[in-house]
């Protein structure tokens, strides 16, 4: 099965398909002006597989380029002192995070998303009464997300769902769920984002999301000329993705006319 599932990965740009890669972010920690905390998100990137591989290809040649080998929302914005970001100067990474945003947006790709906090899922949990099976508020948004994603997809098969490994877990592996079977490779494929530029893209989209709804109260209170480069080019990123981002429990665009 593993052999196959690479095979399906490094297929990825063949024509005539389907891609959804998805991630998940925390939305918010602490409570803000407009939105409750401890909010999470689990969400999905979906493209035509066509406008994939000019979007892979721009990508992986900028990341060459400024001597990176991977885009990831978090090491762009704060690289760790062990991060090859830290190499790079704030105007260098801000760049980096704003071709990429531009790329995204340019693709036509849509964003689907579910989110639930864990004080709401605390309370479902008492009304259900034992009848929900995931005690874990995370866990249960993915669930629902991957259910729904995978029902959004059928209607224009063949579709390949690649989701971000758990950590310190192997790649690619099969997870299977109810609705999956319809799936290329029969269910979603877990894999490295290291090894998937899909996977980062879907990780920069969901992590853009997170901080400016955490910085949005910030930012508000602050001179525009005053901005900070990363948050210019989130917010810009952000409206160009207006009217493309959904969420799964709404009625969702057709499919095969959004992408």
């Amino acid at each position: 099965m593993g052999s196959n599932l690479h095979s399906v990965i490094a297929d990825l740009c063949r024509p005539g398909r389907v891609l959804a890669f998805c991630d998940d972010t925390d939305l918010t920690f602490a409570p803000t002006s407009t939105m409750v905390g401890n909010l999470h998100l689990y969400g999905g990137l979906i493209l035509r597989s066509d406008a994939y591989g000019p979007l892979a290809h721009n990508l992986t040649t900028y990341l060459a380029d400024i001597g990176q080998v991977e885009f990831h929302g978090t090491e762009i914005i704060n690289p760790k002192v062990t991060s090859r970001w830290k190499s790079l100067s704030y105007c260098t990474r801000a760049e980096a995070l704003r071709h990429v945003c531009v790329a995204i947006a340019e693709s036509n790709a849509i964003f689907v998303y579910a989110r639930i906090c864990k004080t709401q899922y605390a309370d479902m949990l008492k009304v259900a009464g034992g009848a929900i099976e995931e005690d874990c508020y995370k866990a249960a948004v993915k669930r629902v997300f991957l259910r729904s994603v995978a029902e959004y997809l059928a209607a224009a098969p063949p579709a390949v769902l690649l989701i971000d490994r758990d950590k310190n877990t192997p790649g690619p592996s099969l997870v299977k769920f109810e609705g999956s079977a319809e799936l290329i490779g029969g269910g979603a494929i877990s894999a490295n984002s290291a090894h998937v530029l899909g996977l980062q893209m879907a990780d920069v989209v969901a992590y853009a999301i997170g901080r400016f709804l955490r910085r949005r109260d910030g930012i508000s209170a602050t001179d525009p000329a005053r901005y900070d480069l990363f948050d210019n080019a989130i917010m810009e990123f952000l409206g160009n993705l207006d009217g493309r981002l959904h969420e799964v429990i709404k009625p969702l665009p057709n499919l095969l006319e959004a992408v």
